[in-house]
């Protein structure tokens, strides 16, 4: 038997705004991660796994408390809310001292 499904995945519906940290100097660092957020039926992030880490405890430790505040739109299949899996990419960007900068560069 044959059974097709429709599956509409998840999709950011918000994500709040100073989940980064900010200590006032001027250059700018950004810092990749990859985190996989599990989104209840609601939308909801209930738990979140870092797949790929940034390289730096304090970046991967913002991006993970950046996507337990987002909001979803739940994923649908038959159109009915259903719990998923995602993988989103998060740049944690944050200001450096120049000194900083500079030997990154």
């Amino acid at each position: 038997m044959n059974r097709r499904f429709l599956l509409v995945a998840a999709s950011l519906a918000f994500t709040p705004i100073g989940a980064f940290a900010d200590d006032g100097t001027p250059a700018l660092a950004r810092q990749n991660t990859l985190v996989e957020a599990h989104v209840d039926k609601e939308g909801h992030v209930t738990r979140e796994q870092l797949i790929t880490s940034s390289g730096s405890p304090d970046a991967d430790a913002r991006a993970l408390a950046a996507v337990q505040k987002w909001q979803f739109k739940p994923a649908l299949v038959k159109g009915k809310p259903v719990e998923v899996n995602v993988r989103v990419p998060v740049v944690v960007e944050s200001k450096t001292s120049a000194a900083a900068a500079s030997t990154h560069s």
